[in-house]
């Protein structure tokens, strides 16, 4: 829980900003609002190869330290 509390200071002291819009702006992200009906909410997520291949590092790296 730390990491993400320490992940989101990060952020918002990097783009001096709290507000999500904002910081998805400065990060790059695509907000799409749509009008729904009858659909109270939509969260489509796309990640990028980088992104996962960065992940997939991490994980053996972890994995390499634990088997020490």
């Amino acid at each position: 829980m730390k990491y993400i509390i320490d992940a989101a200071n990060n952020l918002t002291n990097k783009y001096t900003t709290r507000d999500p819009f904002e910081l998805a702006k400065c990060l790059g992200i695509q907000l799409v609002f749509f009008p729904f009906k009858k659909i109270r909410g939509l969260i489509y997520t796309h990640v990028s190869l980088d992104l996962k291949q960065n992940a997939a590092g991490k994980i053996n790296e972890f994995l390499k330290k634990k088997s020490i």
